[in-house]
């Protein structure tokens, strides 16, 4: 990806639309009024809205420059989860007063893609803290084995070849390493990207792949902490066809801890998913090294954006900082002794 590229994809606004024009889409299209909120999103514009009924529901608008197959793939996988895995905590699409899932809504020169979700409830969770919400990890390994159970055998058309969040792109953001020089992280990134590039890019590249979420973070997770359940994964706009060990590296990452063994509350999550669809040894060899692989995604990323002036509020520099911190915490522990406490985790659950 070249700094041209990088520009192009991070530097794409969200649309912009006031509440009065959204408003007038949900009553024309859903027959629905309410009280609209703005939410957080990257590159769509979303809305709660809480209608007459007491019901609240998710509003979405897509950014412009996103593929129409992508999209179709998105709701197709939430159909599809609807149908075949219906105690999931995903959303729900709700559909049009005509019947459809989506509608278009021109704005200037662009068309947007419009749709309606159910409400997820629960609350978001500090996650990487050894010895605290363990049954939320767990919550989260067995929901995602479920999960990729329930796509395994769903069409992946449409889904991105080329997206930067892709663990099998890593080294295509090499060029994006130029904002961390100066960084004392700098040569531990340049090596840990020769490593992905020689080492785990050929084992991604042959074995079997099927769809995953691919964007398990914290931010997209929600739990009822009174009854310690999981109620809510969402945000299917970064599905991949990959290999399933992809899903876990990304899951993962956001639980590495900066003490002594950093990698212990992500290795309650890897154990709920072997309870439930076990991957081989020789994949969860290289779950160490794809854990830092998808931490080093995040920190260039992050710090090329951060580095560009986009981050108005102080956020993904957060995001940065910390992803430093993590790919030195990795760097200390050391892959050897990250396998073998990994093995001991999954040893003692038998």
């Amino acid at each position: 990806m070249s700094a041209t590229d990088a520009d192009n994809w991070f530097e794409t606004a969200p649309p912009r639309l006031d509440r009065q024009t959204a408003q007038a889409v949900v009553q024309a299209n859903w027959g629905l009024e309410g009280r609209l909120s703005p939410l957080y999103a990257e590159r769509d514009l979303n809305f709660r809205l809480d209608d007459r009924n007491g019901h609240s529901w998710l509003l979405k608008f897509s950014n412009a420059d996103a593929a129409p197959a992508n999209l179709a793939l998105q709701r197709r996988v939430l159909l599809h989860l609807a149908r075949h895995a219906p105690k999931l905590p995903v959303p729900r699409l709700h559909p049009t007063l005509a019947g459809q899932h989506y509608c278009q809504f021109q704005s200037a020169s662009q068309t947007h893609c419009v749709q309606l979700l159910s409400w997820l409830p629960g609350e978001r969770l500090e996650l990487a803290k050894a010895g605290s919400d363990a049954w939320a990890r767990r919550a989260i390994g067995s929901t995602l084995a479920e999960l990729s159970l329930a796509l395994a055998d769903c069409e992946a058309d449409g889904a991105p070849e080329d997206l930067p969040w892709d663990l099998r792109q890593l080294t295509q953001l090499t060029p994006l390493a130029s904002a961390l020089e100066g960084n004392p992280v700098h040569a531990l990134a340049m090596a840990a990207l020769a490593d992905h590039q020689q080492r785990l890019l050929p084992a991604l590249q042959q074995w079997p792949t099927q769809l995953i979420h691919n964007d398990a973070n914290p931010g997209n997770l929600l739990f009822d902490v009174e009854r310690k359940t999981l109620t809510g994964l969402f945000d299917f706009g970064d599905m991949i066809e990959a290999p399933l060990i992809c899903e876990l590296a990304v899951a993962c990452a956001y639980l590495v801890t900066l003490g002594d063994n950093p990698l212990e509350p992500a290795w309650e999550l890897v154990a709920a998913w072997q309870a439930i669809r076990p991957l081989a040894s020789a994949e969860l060899e290289l779950l160490p090294a794809l854990i830092r692989s998808r931490i080093l995604t995040t920190l260039l990323i992050q710090g090329w954006r951060v580095h560009r002036g986009l981050d108005p509020n102080g956020g993904l520099r957060e995001d940065y900082e910390e992803a430093s911190q993590r790919l030195q915490a990795l760097a200390a522990l050391g892959n050897d002794a990250a396998i073998q406490s990994l093995r001991a985790r999954l040893e003692a659950q038998h």
